[in-house]
């Protein structure tokens, strides 16, 4: 199977993977480790800074996430490409 990283945007692509990964622990008034992934901004933060990526790649140099498993090689390749793109909304 392929995957398709082209034209990766927020509102399309990416909203979707964080809600189903992250939001459940990274949301709401007290998110988990203070990192916070409720909204455009605070996920294109983590993402530019290089740990939420690391994160999901679980590659030792941030925490790794989600804790219940590991994102699959295709979603972080649309993550990497959303970023590589300049993170468009």
């Amino acid at each position: 199977s392929t995957c398709n990283t082209a034209g990766m945007t927020y509102t399309k692509d990416i909203v979707s993977l964080v809600n189903s990964s992250c939001a459940g622990c990274h949301s709401g008034n007290s998110p988990s480790a203070g990192v916070a992934l409720s909204t455009y901004a605070e996920v294109k933060d983590c993402v530019v800074n290089g740990k939420f990526i690391g994160s999901i790649k679980q590659d030792g140099t941030a925490s790794a996430m989600p804790k219940n498993g590991k994102w699959s090689s295709c979603n972080v390749s649309k993550l990497e490409a959303w970023k590589a793109a300049g993170c468009p909304l």
